[in-house]
Formats: structure tokens, C-alpha cells, sequence
């Protein structure tokens, strides 16, 4: 399995095939880091689906700005892009999020510099809870991540969303364990939209 970038969903997602398929080994690889480039790969989790393979959506969700409560207005759960330029941004590492929440600001004419860096998703909110910024966090796909002691608002004047699909060879899934494979991530990321 190759990712573009780390989640917070991985360690749930591998516990939750390693029940319901204890036969199937797993090996991981993250974009950009693999040793050998035409390593084959049997799944990619992407955020656009990859022409030529079967792509299987497995999740929308909405990217939640989220700011210290001690900043809440109970009132205000939308922020307008003028709002935004008040706050440091405190951000992700480079990553598919990282470049879709750039576009956006871009798009609405703010620069993005981001006073803090980190791919540690407990770091960035704990700034957030310290009063350092704000940050763009996944409705879904951070699982896990502790949100006390912050809000979250929506992106006005319209909620931005990301896809998340699952990708794969098309002549792979023809074999049954890989359609059981599949079939089980598929499962996982339903269970998460209702939790």
C-alpha cells in the first residue's frame, strides 16, 4: 500500500485488516520515499483518482478551520477569507492537504506563510490550544488527534472539501484477495463517516 503523505487513519485502518484478513501481509510505502521507483504496489490512497486504475471513493470530507476556544464566538461558525489574515497559520508539512489549503488561500487572496511547520497533528493543535493560530484540520482523516480546548468553524462563503479514493491496478483486481482487500479498507472508511 502507498501513501501519498502519513494520516492518523493508518494504524486503525491496519488494525482493522489485520482482523478481518489475518492472512494478508501488509507492506507500506510512502510517496517520494520509495528505494526503488518501479516498485509495484497493489493500493494507493490518493487524493485524485489515478487514470488507467480502479479507483473506489472512500471518503469526502470537509477541511474545518479550527482556533483556540478561548477565541470562540459562539455565534460565528463560519470564517471569511478576511478573517483569516488576522491569525498565523500554523501548518502541515508539505502534503496533498498542505498544497489544496494553499490554493484555497491563494484563491482567496491571502499569502500563506505559516508561522509554525510540522507533520505532528497533536503539535499543531496544541498551538492552536496555546493561542499560537489557527490550522486547517480534516473532518474524518485525523482520528484520534485532540481537539479540547479548540473550535472548529467552516470556510465561507462556501465549506471546502477533499476526496480521498483508493487506487489500483485494474488487472490486479481481478484477483479475489485483492477484491477482499478492497472490499475491507472500503468497510473501514464507512465505519469512520459515522463515528
Amino acid at each position: 500500500m502507498r501513501f501519498e503523505s502519513s494520516t492518523a487513519v493508518l494504524p486503525r485502518l491496519l488494525d482493522h485488516l489485520h482482523e478481518k484478513l489475518p492472512v494478508v501481509q501488509i507492506q507500506l510505502m510512502q510517496s517520494g520515499f520509495e528505494q526503488d521507483p518501479l516498485l509495484h504496489y497493489d493500493f494507493e490512497f490518493t487524493t485524485t483518482p489515478i487514470p488507467g486504475n480502479r479507483n473506489f471513493h472512500l471518503l469526502r470530507e470537509e477541511i474545518l478551520i479550527r482556533y483556540p476556544a478561548t477565541q470562540a464566538d459562539a455565534s460565528n461558525s463560519m470564517i471569511v477569507p478576511d478573517q483569516l489574515a488576522k491569525w498565523p497559520l500554523i501548518m502541515t508539512e508539505p502534503n496533498p492537504l498542505r498544497e489544496q489549503v494553499t490554493s484555497l488561500l491563494q484563491q482567496a487572496g491571502i499569502a500563506a506563510h505559516p508561522s509554525f511547520v510540522t507533520g505532528d497533528r497533536q503539535t499543531i493543535l496544541g498551538l492552536v490550544r496555546a493561542g499560537q493560530g489557527i490550522c486547517f484540520m480534516p473532518q474524518y482523516s485525523w482520528v484520534g488527534v485532540d481537539v479540547a480546548g479548540t473550535e472548529a468553524c467552516h470556510f465561507s462563503p462556501k465549506p471546502v472539501f477533499r476526496d480521498i479514493y483508493l487506487s489500483a491496478p485494474a488487472q490486479s483486481m481481478k484477483l479475489p484477495y485483492h477484491a477482499q482487500v478492497a472490499a475491507a479498507i472500503q468497510d473501514y472508511f464507512q465505519g469512520i463517516q459515522k463515528n
